[in-house]
Order: C-alpha cells, then sequence, then structure tokens
C-alpha cells in the first residue's frame, strides 16, 4: 500500500473509504467510486482530485453529486480527503466522522 496513493475501487458502487489494516494515517487512499450511470442503490456522482503544490504535492478528494442542479462537494455529508503524495492521508469533512 506504499506504491501508490492513490486506489479507486467499483465493487459497491457507493462512496466511501475502504481502511487496509495499519494504513488509516498512511499509504494509498483506497476510495470506493460510486456511480455516474445511477445503478440500482448507488450514490450517484463522481470522484473529483485536485492536485495542489509543486514541493509537496498534495490531492484533495471530494465526490461530487451528479443528482443535485449545482455542482456540490462536502454539503452534502460525503467524507472529503487529503493526500500527501508519498505522505499521509487524513479526512477533513464532515469533521463529525474523524
Amino acid at each position: 500500500m506504499d506504491k501508490c496513493d492513490l486506489v479507486l475501487s467499483a465493487t459497491t458502487h457507493n462512496y466511501g473509504r475502504q481502511v487496509i489494516d495499519g494504513y488509516r494515517d498512511r499509504g494509498a487512499l483506497c476510495l470506493n467510486t460510486g456511480s455516474v450511470c445511477y445503478a440500482r442503490d448507488a450514490n450517484h456522482g463522481y470522484i473529483q482530485v485536485h492536485v495542489f503544490g509543486d514541493r509537496r504535492p498534495t490531492m484533495l478528494i471530494q465526490y461530487i453529486s451528479a443528482v443535485d442542479d449545482v455542482r456540490r462537494a462536502s454539503s452534502a455529508g460525503n467524507p472529503v480527503f487529503v493526500k500527501e503524495l508519498a505522505g499521509r492521508v487524513w479526512q477533513v469533512a464532515p469533521l463529525g466522522e474523524q
């Protein structure tokens, strides 16, 4: 889990993090992606990734709903994560779920 920074899976079609034992705060951030094609019982949306910084590249990863009329991120209550490339990972929103 130290060879990559982001792993995407579509096993359940519901957005959420899969924590590998021993890698809660480091290693790859493993996310289930949700579904933009309206699979039954799925979150309808997609993952958005922003990459910032030259000296310490960092990703901001959030789920965007495809159902809302307006593009919204964490206001839907979905977890938002920050991942330093080759470094730590943490959840920044919603704060009550950390």
